[in-house]
């Protein structure tokens, strides 16, 4: 919880601690200790602080390699993972690459080739190959990294779409534009799908969060036109996924807002919904008019927990509505230009602004 808040000083304090803990407990070179180091490098790798990272990294994977041999042992592969990771944020690639692969020959032999801790350990060669401007071995590792992602967590899942918006990336680099486009596309199918579920199951913030979290998939999309020079095919794409994605957002959170409207009196959801309803009335008196006698920093608490409450009953309203209508929030029929285009009217245009980072 603290580590997602940004209170980065607090994340390092009571790291140290638990390594002093340990520490003092343990010895110095305890294989208990490895894990407490490694979470004390990735917090300074994240904080930038690399050179502090790396030795933390190194003596964790002494420790490891004295008590369970060079090449012998899973904890010894998560560590050389670990410390090529930041080789690679901090371009030593030759040195990434090479603890990659002798990570990979560790997690393959003691655990299979086709174990979902190999994965990532693909897809970070890919990114070293990617740097080295070698995209024939950046594909392959993607690709690999995807068959195991895709056999032991589906073909719908999140880690799945970020791999292959990876791989679209790179065939786009090796103009294999028509495999880079069909990637991409699946990609984007899955953070629609994604998309309509967690604004099942979250609140209205959740759901914004979300989309915000995601927009990089599109940016990829308009990029590709933008770099096609032209190419209908892209550009088609591109367009109807601007439009499909905006269109999915308001739809469903007009979906929602609507049966929530139109809930029956005596319906069981009828008391949350009022509750619902009270406490955004609410939150919207008291930013325009705080109640009398309270000081700014009583009506800001009051306030935040009203969003609270609120966050809370969105989800719970959403969870239920999703269960008890789901033909109501299902998924409809997919846009797409042409449909947009057909619906227009003679001698007029459509201009979709696109806001990129």
């Amino acid at each position: 919880l603290i580590d997602y808040t940004g209170r980065d000083e607090e994340v390092e304090r009571l790291l140290l601690r638990s390594l002093a803990i340990r520490e003092s407990k343990q010895g110095k070179n305890h294989p208990d200790l490895t894990s407490t180091l490694n979470n004390l490098a990735g917090h300074y790798s994240d904080l930038r602080r690399y050179k502090e990272a790396e030795q933390l990294f190194r003596r964790a994977l002494a420790i490891q390699e004295a008590r369970f041999g060079k090449d012998d042992h899973v904890h010894v592969a998560t560590t050389l993972n670990n410390l090529a990771v930041l080789y690679l944020r901090t371009d030593r690639l030759a040195e990434a690459e090479s603890l990659l692969l002798r990570s990979l020959r560790i997690d393959e032999e003691k655990l299979g080739k086709d174990h979902d801790r190999v994965a990532p350990i693909f897809s970070n060669l890919a990114s070293v190959y990617r740097k080295l401007n070698n995209f024939e071995k950046a594909d392959d590792c993607y690709g690999r990294s995807i068959e195991i992602v895709e056999t032991k967590l589906g073909k719908a899942s999140s880690r799945l779409g970020f791999l292959l918006q990876h791989r679209a990336d790179i065939n786009y680099a090796m103009n294999r534009s028509a495999q880079a486009l069909q990637m991409q596309e699946r990609c984007l199918e899955i953070h629609t799908a994604q998309l309509r579920d967690s604004f099942a199951f979250g609140s209205e913030a959740t759901m914004l969060d979300y989309v915000e979290s995601r927009r990089a998939f599109l940016y990829i999309m308009v990029n590709m036109a933008i770099q096609s020079k032209g190419d209908p095919a892209v550009t088609e794409a591109a367009l109807t996924w601007t439009l499909r994605l905006k269109g999915a957002v308001l739809d469903t959170l007009c979906q929602y807002r609507q049966i929530q409207q139109s809930l029956p009196q005596d319906d069981t959801l009828s008391e949350r919904v009022a509750k619902y309803r009270s406490r955004k009335e609410f939150l919207a008196n008291a930013a325009l008019n705080p109640a009398a006698g309270l000081s700014a920093e009583q009506v800001k608490k009051e306030m935040t927990q009203a969003r609270q409450e609120i966050e809370e009953l969105e989800k719970e309203l959403n969870r239920a509505i999703a269960k008890k209508w789901p033909d109501r929030v299902a998924e409809r029929e997919k846009a797409t230009t042409a449909q947009v285009r057909g619906r227009l009217a003679p001698d007029s245009a459509l201009v979709e602004f696109f806001r990129s980072p």
